[in-house]
């Protein structure tokens, strides 16, 4: 009986209704391959002995973290291991509702009968243009358009176990198609946009499309001077596309250039930016794997500039290859065509008219989120420049990243925008470089171009795109974090407004096989919110589950049925919606003081989550927060998305020999035996956490227990202090406070990077991270460190006698962990832990001049602490 498919939203009809996906082609579905050095190599082949490779992911840099281009690139590799796909059936998926494999043979033939493209018969030693009109071309575009049917998603009338038959008389004949006017030497990419736009042009000349009207062009960026504004960009990062898909609002007036010459589309410069993008894309002249790991960088920064999208698509294009693809929380799949096959140009024709013509809701609008374009002012700096950081917050960076959307009710100008111009649409982009950033002759060996001569910025006005409501009636106020990527949670909270009280939403596409686990986390804590609850869970962050329609990865916007997901290596992951109290982000610490007690504070609440049986197990800076006010609790835990039920264990727990037998064996057998695309069943993490911050053993894939987390506790307090050069100004604190810590653009003056001992915390190779954090806890290299760690304090802590406490501290509480011995660090609890805070707080009571940038003060004027 054959498996009933899922409802997809991804496939809904221009007029909103829903329709039932065809069920995938699993014959056409096969494993990424990634070629590297001149050897082509399976992306999905890895060891459950190595580490979980996507849990350092690039969609979670943190502010010590480098953020270059480089940087990122191997977090994204990582990220993706195993999870790229080619999906000949995606455009049929996708865009069936807009152009049908039977429109697309009609597209096609039109094109065909107007000489945009050409198709020779080769029979043997017999090599002839086809023309039009004749048995021969009926016949090419019948075995395109059977070709088509066969890779497209599964029909009950079409046999797809076997290549379409050929007609008797064509047995050996075979068809080369060709598009007249595509570049076959070096790609530049104005023209290939006036070329993609004629395609369009000329296909809604034929009868088959009478009455479509384009929404949608493509157009290049005609600023070479500036990074692509409103991306999310790491310092330094090269964020321009080579083209972009633009609403049609974003165009001047059509100009015709000539007649028999294609129309000329000029996009409008303020348009041209990451939150207005539908779709963008990378050329390169011959090497097209490049040119797919190059724009993953893109579709990336895309996922942050709109956060309202489900996923996010990218063209890139080469002399023989157009790719498509589309990512989304549990990785990409592409579609490759080859233009000198039938199948291939009739796929083309349907990617590009679906571009033209679909909605937004086509290419991954959430249709729980509403959208708004506004003109903003804001500040470019110039490709290649880094804005010097400024003790504003809303200093730029070279590529602002998009995650710092401008708040609603930020600083920066803004002007009331037509109604024709107003957008509840969303788009989906990726980036590369300019023609005039890269030598095109030798384009394969330019991948770092100098950076351009350092001018001042500018400032410039552009139409941005900003959610206005979400899930119902949350009223968008700013986002306060983002790490969206292109696989995993990709976690974006934002601060809405719900009958007048600011609240935060968090975003999340959680792993569905940790439901179970997830649901019994929250059970827990309800039964301890009785009647006379614990005090100690004011110091947990605890949320609320908002009800939205189901949305999943694999078995909604890709539409795979549940037996076919089973067999998938990637995981399938469904959005959740939680909603939670607002606190205040570690960066905006009002002194040393502040950050102690608020760190405090977080592990009394992690203490009481242990003691009702739930283990958080991803204790970060990034899940820790403060309080808004000096009043009540300074600090919580918070972010319980990979808690699991937990019985607690003692800090004398006996050897167990059994295990570490099991252990052994367990990692022989599957280096033995290591693990591929196509094993049966997605992959599973073996260990959960943020690199830098995750004890030695969890490293290693030694279990975890409450102890590892209070490690992890232990890194939080060290590596903030040399994050960080002490707090903002109290002339930027309060701001902050009042637009309820919504990001600016920019990377805040106070952040610094973390020194290359430390860098190697999150390393690539979880080995290396442990190793390095090993040494730590060794006397002599524990001297050695701290003698680093006095050094950065000096620099970055300016008054004498906060510098020496901080030493005291970091003493104190090494002290607790220092073993003599190579068995890594003790196991310390939550009292001892507490109790060394305390005591250092009680010391350091009296803050030194000029070390509070509390923005309060209490009635009499004095400033709070």
């Amino acid at each position: 009986m054959t498996e009933p498919p899922h409802t997809s939203q991804s496939t809904s009809l221009d007029d909103g209704e829903s329709r039932m996906t065809e069920i995938r082609n699993w014959m056409f579905l096969r494993p990424d391959r990634i070629k590297r050095d001149a050897a082509t190599v399976p992306s999905a082949t890895t060891s459950a002995t190595t580490s979980t490779s996507f849990r350092n992911s690039a969609s979670n840099r943190l502010p010590g973290e480098k953020q270059t281009r480089a940087a990122v690139d191997s977090a994204l590799h990582d990220e993706l291991h195993d999870a790229r796909y080619l999906t000949d059936d995606l455009g049929d998926l996708m865009f069936s509702p807009i152009i049908s494999t039977e429109l697309a043979k009609e597209i096609l033939q039109g094109l065909f009968e107007a000489g945009m493209v050409g198709v020779r018969r080769i029979d043997g030693d017999s090599d002839v243009d086809v023309g039009n009109n004749t048995e021969y071309a009926t016949a090419a575009l019948e075995h395109a358009y059977q070709r088509a049917l066969a890779h497209g998603c599964r029909r009950q009338d079409v046999d797809q176990t076997k290549t379409p038959s050929k007609a008797k008389n064509l047995t050996e004949v075979s068809w080369s198609w060709s598009w007249k006017g595509f570049p076959t030497s070096t790609i530049k990419e104005a023209p290939l946009m006036d070329y993609f736009n004629q395609i369009v042009d000329t296909a809604l000349g034929l009868q088959c499309l009478k009455g479509r009207k384009v929404c949608y062009r493509f157009a290049a960026p005609i600023d070479t001077r500036h990074a692509f504004p409103l991306a999310y960009g790491p310092d330094n990062e090269d964020m321009r596309p080579d083209f972009v898909v633009l609403p049609i609002d974003a165009f001047e007036d059509n100009n015709a250039t000539g007649t028999g010459h294609p129309i000329q589309y000029k996009p409008k410069k303020e348009w041209l930016n990451f939150t207005t993008i539908r779709l963008s894309g990378e050329c390169k002249t011959s090497a097209s794997n490049k040119g797919v790991d190059q724009v993953q960088r893109y579709m990336r920064g895309m996922r942050r500039a709109q956060p309202w999208q489900r996923f996010v698509t990218a063209l890139t294009v080469t002399r023989e290859i157009v790719t498509f693809m589309r990512a989304d929380a549990s990785g990409i799949e592409r579609l490759n065509m080859q233009l000198v096959n039938g199948r291939s140009s009739l796929e083309f024709v349907r990617v590009l008219l679906a571009v033209a013509l679909g909605n937004a809701t086509h290419f991954g609008k959430s249709t729980a989120i509403d959208v708004d374009i506004q003109l903003k002012s804001t500040t470019v700096a110039l490709l290649g420049d880094t804005v010097p950081a400024t003790e504003s917050n809303d200093a730029i960076s070279a590529a602002p990243p998009a995650s710092d959307l401008p708040a609603q009710d930020s600083h920066l100008s803004t002007a009331s925008v037509p109604q024709s111009k107003k957008q509840t649409s969303g788009f989906a982009a990726g980036a590369s470089r300019s023609s005039q950033k890269r030598k095109r002759d030798n384009e394969d060996n330019a991948e770092n171009p100098p950076p351009a001569g350092k001018q001042a910025p500018e400032r410039v006005n552009q139409m941005v795109q900003l959610p206005t409501n979400l899930f119902g009636n949350h009223k968008y106020q700013g986002i306060l974090y983002n790490a969206a990527s292109l696989r995993g949670r990709g976690t974006t909270v934002v601060v809405v407004r719900e009958n007048n009280a600011r609240v935060v939403l968090k975003m999340a596409w959680q792993d569905v096989t940790r439901g179970s686990h997830q649901a019994e986390v929250l059970r827990i804590l309800g039964k301890n919110q009785g009647s006379e609850p614990d005090e100690r869970n004011a110091y947990v962050l605890i949320p609320t589950n908002i009800s939205i329609d189901e949305d999943r990865t694999l078995g909604i916007i890709r539409a795979f049925t549940d037996s076919q997901i089973r067999k998938l290596r990637i995981e399938d992951r469904i959005l959740q919606v939680q909603k939670t109290e607002l606190r205040r982000p570690v960066m905006y610490f009002w002194s040393a003081h502040d950050f102690v007690l608020g760190l405090r504070d977080a592990i009394i609440g992690h203490g009481y989550l242990v003691d009702i049986g739930i283990l958080h197990r991803d204790v970060s800076e990034n899940n820790i927060v403060l309080g808004c006010f000096p009043e009540g609790a300074r600090g919580c835990i918070m972010d319980l998305d990979m808690a699991i039920p937990y019985m607690p264990q003692s800090s004398s727990e006996s050897f167990d020999l059994k295990k570490l037998r099991d252990d052994v064996k367990f990692k022989r057998k599957n280096r033995k035996a290591p693990m591929t695309s196509q094993t049966s069943g997605p992959f599973q993490a073996d260990r959960t956490g943020t690199t830098p911050y995750m004890s030695i053993k969890v490293l290693l894939g030694e279990g975890h227990t409450h102890f590892d987390d209070m490690e992890s506790f232990f890194y939080v307090l060290l590596l903030f202090f040399i994050s960080y050069d002490g707090p903002m100004s109290k002339e930027n604190l309060l701001p902050a406070s009042e637009r309820g810590f919504t990001l600016q653009f920019g990377r805040p003056a106070h952040i610094r990077t973390w020194p290359p001992a430390f860098l190697k915390w999150s390393a690539e190779d979880m080995d290396t991270a442990a190793d390095s954090k090993k040494a730590l806890f060794g006397f002599g290299r524990w001297r050695t460190h701290l003698h680093q760690i006095s050094a950065l304090i000096s620099k970055r802590w300016v008054h004498n006698t906060l510098r020496d406490g901080i030493t005291d501290l970091l003493m104190d509480c090494w002290e607790l962990f220092y073993v003599d011995n190579d068995g890594g660090p003790a196991k310390v609890s939550h009292e001892q832990f507490i109790g060394v805070l305390n005591k250092w707080l009680k010391v350091n009571e009296q803050l030194p001049e000029g070390c509070n940038n509390c923005p309060f003060n209490d009635p009499n004027g004095k400033q709070k602490v």
